[in-house]
């Protein structure tokens, strides 16, 4: 015995395949206010680019790469250790810093850099 769809079932079959595709979904995040507590725990973390000769020392200026690990405490305080090469020169900083997180989820962060005296401020 041979079986077939009768074209009615198929039809609802799409029809709700359709509407459910279509059909408002809940975003993740949505509707969620963020804080300082949001933002907690340990992430590690690269950065590429080009550090210029008015932001940090001459012999610093030129191609800039990053690799490290950073903390956020809940509270708006951060570490982090890094091993930084700035222009061929490989050094080993320690970095702390505060941020502060939006009720939007966006936010800021500043940064100081030692051994060097360099202080950077980001929008997240």
């Amino acid at each position: 015995m041979k079986r077939s769809i009768a074209p009615t079932r198929l039809f609802i079959a799409f029809a709700i395949v359709f509407v459910l595709g279509i059909a408002p979904r809940a975003q993740a995040g949505e509707n969620k206010v963020c804080s300082n507590a949001t933002l907690r725990g340990s992430f590690g973390y690269t950065a590429t680019g080009t550090l210029l000769p008015t932001a940090v020392p001459a012999a610093l200026a030129g191609p800039f790469g990053e690799i490290g690990r950073q903390t956020f405490d809940g509270n708006g305080h951060t570490t982090a250790t890094a091993t930084i090469n700035a222009n061929g020169n490989i050094v080993n900083v320690t970095i702390e810093g505060t941020y502060t997180v939006n009720p939007d989820c966006t936010g800021s962060m500043t940064r100081n850099v030692s051994p060097w005296v360099l202080q950077h401020t980001m929008t997240l």
